[in-house]
């Protein structure tokens, strides 16, 4: 499918939003590299019978570390530069709704 300003707008209108000539034109050269992209990748020879990559390396071995006990921290360090405490615990300002 070949990308053009006309499909571009088409699209942009059935969704409701319509686009200025300026974004018109860099949408459509961002859709031609990705389009570009995908015919090279089209291009690569028995690419139906490579397995799809799912993590880039073997995890065969375990490459986190060893959990270490330290000292804990008492609560009251932990509470002392708190601006507002209660019942042990940090109270802080509502942030959604």
């Amino acid at each position: 499918m070949k990308i053009n300003k006309e499909k571009i707008n088409d699209y942009a209108t059935s969704m409701f939003f319509k686009l200025e000539e300026k974004e018109l034109i860099l949408v459509e050269k961002e859709l031609k590299k990705i389009e570009d992209y995908a015919e090279k990748i089209n291009k690569i020879p028995n690419l139906k019978e490579i397995e799809p990559l799912v993590f880039p390396f073997s995890l065969t071995t375990n490459t986190f570390r060893e959990d270490e006990v330290k000292e804990r921290l008492l609560t009251e360090d932990a509470l002392k530069n708190a601006k507002k405490i209660e019942n042990n615990e940090i109270r802080i300002p509502k942030v959604v709704g």
